[in-house]
């Protein structure tokens, strides 16, 4: 036994020596186990263009969202974030200048902006073209049940419910707002 306890102790005091990035913590039979510690909380900051512009990481800059230079992956990503905060229409303008209309992402958000905007049937269409393309899409799917709500489909709200539920399970964020929308529209 103080055998075992003496080669535990060696082996810990190795690791905070060698490895001074982990954490050493002993469980209840004495063993050692490494933990690697989560990394520090940092903020990340996000670059905000002026409207008709997108943040190029690659450039590092502000550059008009038209331009060749800028990459579908930024387009999407301001896309997203106009969407988000409520700038339905300048993210309806990015989203369009994306080369691939077919991104499930890109016609995803396409259809949040355009059903925040009112338009529900354009929404649904957008939905249901980026689900033709990835039915995994659990996004999509919330967004989908959402709209179902306010069109007053409840049975088809939690349709999709269960469609995240059983692609990804219900401890998802998915899930969960969309089963929140659901109890709080009842």
């Amino acid at each position: 036994m103080k055998t075992a306890l003496l080669r535990s102790a060696v082996i810990a005091g190795m690791a905070v020596t060698f490895m001074p990035y982990s954490i050493v913590s002993a469980n209840a039979a004495g063993e050692s186990t490494f933990v690697q510690p989560k990394p520090k909380a940092t903020k990340a900051k996000k670059k905000s263009c002026k409207r008709g512009h997108v943040y190029s990481k690659r450039l590092k800059k502000c550059v008009r969202k038209t331009s060749s230079v800028i990459q579908d992956e930024d387009k999407y990503w301001t896309g997203a974030r106009l969407a988000k905060n409520g700038d339905y229409r300048e993210a309806i303008a990015v989203l369009q200048t994306v080369s691939n209309q077919d991104d499930p992402r890109v016609l995803n958000y396409m259809g949040y902006a355009n059903r925040k905007l009112g338009r529900f049937d354009v929404g649904l269409s957008y939905y249901h073209k980026a689900l033709s393309i990835d039915p995994n899409y659990t996004l999509t799917r919330a967004y989908l049940g959402e709209a179902y709500v306010h069109l007053g489909k409840m049975d088809l709200a939690k349709e999709q419910l269960r469609e995240i539920e059983k692609r990804v399970g219900s401890d998802t964020y998915e899930y969960r707002e969309l089963d929140r929308f659901i109890r709080n529209a009842a």
